[in-house]
């Protein structure tokens, strides 16, 4: 029992420390340099890794027992709550963001040398982290509709980071109408849960609905095949906007090496 609480208050801390690095490093931008800065970042990506990987061997040492966390309900009736799931799959991902955020930053570091909104960087890329673990480590849809725009938003923060650039000005505004549509669809898919099983407290409740485990859910539709839950989990907007992302980095990084071998070549020719 002391184990389980012990871990639901640990698990907790590698999904918020990014926040409260991201806030720490906003309120201190000016007064921190890029040494600062970057002591500050990999220390926190670290330890939240290191949180991470102990919290899923615990996890594992007790077979994989699921940990769930509420931390507050926000609606009685629907039972609508906030909350998070330490399980396998969850808590693969909390080391696969955790551990890539270190590398990613650990690179950044060397490769936004000088620029003139170092810090900035580094307040977004945290607060994408942030977002990226909400989304993974939610415990219902709800939590992870929030993860989602939360998201959305930071990565048009980062695509658009050189906004001064037209080409990364242009890839932040099409990721921004597109994340738009994604949204279209994800709300269906909550407003249809919510009238099915009036609940967002886990997934596990409405999935035992779903597949009969449970209650047969509120609202039926032979056209669904009795199954709220089958519209929910279906948008192809996702697909769409993860083609477009992955289009604006090919052109994006086309233009980087382009300007990488500019600057070699004027290097080898002044040498």
């Amino acid at each position: 029992m002391y184990q389980e609480v012990k871990l639901e208050l640990i698990f907790l801390l590698p999904i918020f420390l990014p926040f409260l690095t991201a806030i720490f490093l906003f309120l201190n931008k000016k007064l921190f340099n890029e040494l600062i800065t970057n002591f500050f970042t990999l220390n926190s990506a670290l330890l939240s890794f290191a949180i991470a990987a102990y919290s899923f061997i615990s996890l594992a040492l007790d077979k994989f027992k699921p940990v769930n966390v509420e931390l507050f309900q926000w609606i009685s009736n629907p039972d609508i709550s906030i909350g998070f799931t330490l399980d396998g799959l969850s808590g693969i991902m909390l080391i696969l963001v955790t551990g890539l955020s270190f590398v990613i930053q650990l690179f950044s570091t060397s490769y936004m040398e000088k620029d003139e909104n170092h810090c900035n960087y580094f307040v977004y890329f945290n607060f994408f982290v942030f977002s990226m673990l909400l989304l993974v480590m939610s415990s219902n849809f709800l939590v992870m509709f929030f993860g989602w725009e939360l998201v959305g938003l930071s990565s048009y923060l980062l695509i658009s980071f050189w906004s001064k650039k037209p080409a990364a000005a242009k890839a932040g505004n099409k990721a921004f109408v597109i994340n738009r549509v994604g949204d279209f669809g994800f709300l269906i898919g909550l407003m249809i849960i919510l009238i099915g099983y009036s609940l967002y407290r886990r997934y596990t409740k409405v999935i035992e609905g779903a597949t009969g485990s449970q209650d047969k859910p509120k609202y039926q539709d032979p056209n669904l095949n009795q199954d709220p839950l089958y519209l929910a989990t279906i948008n192809a907007s996702n697909i769409t906007f993860l083609k477009s992302q992955i289009d604006d980095i090919t052109k994006l990084r086309q233009q980087m090496n382009l300007l990488n071998e500019k600057v070699e070549n004027n290097s080898t020719q002044l040498a």
